[in-house]
């Protein structure tokens, strides 16, 4: 039996990849994923279609999502700076793709339960969960997310990074901002005249007449981001910052509930020296946060999962650990050093940040 900590994305991924090759396995969740509002939609990108494939979930993606055909980027009045078309892209609700991978796995996924403590002895992992349950795992996943316990386990000293910026996201319902958007993800940039920085508002149809919207701010007074987290505050925040911008997203916060909008924080960190312990694994998030800039957290995951479970059938399991961190490091160092390169030409050198941005790899 193949423990697996986390349900979201890279767990049950993970979950449907190992039984693929006809491994059991169980998954522990924190929350019910399906109800989290934390990461409202994001773009799965078409160097993800193989892994979507592998999984069984492409059609079902396809027909839940919005195609996305083009990468837009405009100034603040509607004027396109930069244009690139896109292929296999779509703008996808997180909540959609987690009901999709959870109707694909057929093993236990236990809900409502936090990990609390982990320790290791004799070759098995104790996991106590605030529930007071307790259950010993012989072959452990991590895939519980930015914040993961299990890596702050392993990696006690290793801490993770701001990007320089916060995010303020939003949602809503509108068909004619969907029908003026035709396919295309849009990017808008603006000089913040209240503190003279550069920002950008993106908006992503998500499927049918959904959107979601984002707006991004380099932090340069942190008691600001503070205030932020007051929902008055944060409309009068939007109402100001953008009130001169183009109509479509002028419409776009005016169409969102602002009590269903939070602040966020992305985070990223440095590169691990190793992504296991013994019988014990990382994967996605947990192994290795990226900046949300670069667009590749959903693909990263994936990515792992399958790779992982392909690891474990090919080989013994004492040499996986390491072929594993082998075969994926470069990878994901090259994405790690693309968003710390993203997020300071955003803070620091804007005209740069619009020329360097690529959704393709």
């Amino acid at each position: 039996m193949i423990d697996i900590v986390g349900g979201s994305i890279a767990g049950i991924s993970a979950g449907i990849a190992f039984e693929q090759f006809g491994f059991p396995t169980r998954i522990w969740e924190r929350d019910n994923p399906i109800y989290s509002r934390d990461g409202h939609a994001f773009l799965v990108l078409g160097s993800a279609l193989g892994s979507l494939q592998h999984l069984g979930i492409a059609e079902d993606l396809r027909n839940t999502s919005a195609n996305i055909q083009r990468g837009m980027y405009f100034d603040n009045k509607g004027d396109l700076i930069k244009s690139f078309d896109l292929k296999d892209t779509f703008g996808t609700k997180r909540i959609d793709l987690v009901r999709i991978l959870t109707s694909k796995y057929s093993g236990r996924l236990y809900y409502d339960c936090d990990l609390e403590k982990i320790s290791f002895d004799d070759d098995f992992y104790t996991l106590e969960f605030q529930s007071g349950e307790i259950t010993k795992a012989s072959t452990l996943i991590g895939a519980d997310g930015a914040n993961s316990r299990i890596r702050k386990w392993l990696y006690p000293n290793h801490k993770l990074h701001t990007g320089g910026y916060f995010e303020i996201v939003g949602s809503c319902d509108n068909a004619s901002i969907v029908k003026a958007l035709d396919n295309s993800f849009q990017k808008h940039f603006s000089q913040d005249h209240i503190n003279e920085n550069h920002i950008a508002f993106g908006i992503l149809p998500t499927g049918g007449d959904d959107l979601t919207w984002f707006l991004q701010i380099p932090v340069t007074v942190p008691e600001q981001v503070n205030d932020l987290y007051n929902v008055e505050s944060r409309e009068n925040f939007l109402r100001e910052l953008t009130a001169n911008w183009s109509s479509l997203i002028v419409e776009a916060i005016e169409s969102t509930d602002t009590n269903s909008t939070y602040v966020w924080r992305s985070g990223y960190m440095d590169l691990l020296h190793t992504f296991h312990f013994h019988n014990m694994f990382l994967v996605g998030d947990a192994c290795h946060p990226l900046l949300s800039m670069t667009s590749q957290g959903v693909n990263t995951a994936l990515e792992d999962a399958i790779h992982l479970a392909q690891l474990f059938n090919d080989n013994d399991l004492q040499d996986v650990g390491n072929l594993f961190y082998s075969n994926r490091k470069d990878v994901i160092a090259d994405r790690i050093e693309y968003g710390k390169h993203l997020a300071d030409r955003f803070t620091k050198h804007p005209e740069q940040w619009v020329q360097m941005v690529h959704l393709a790899d």
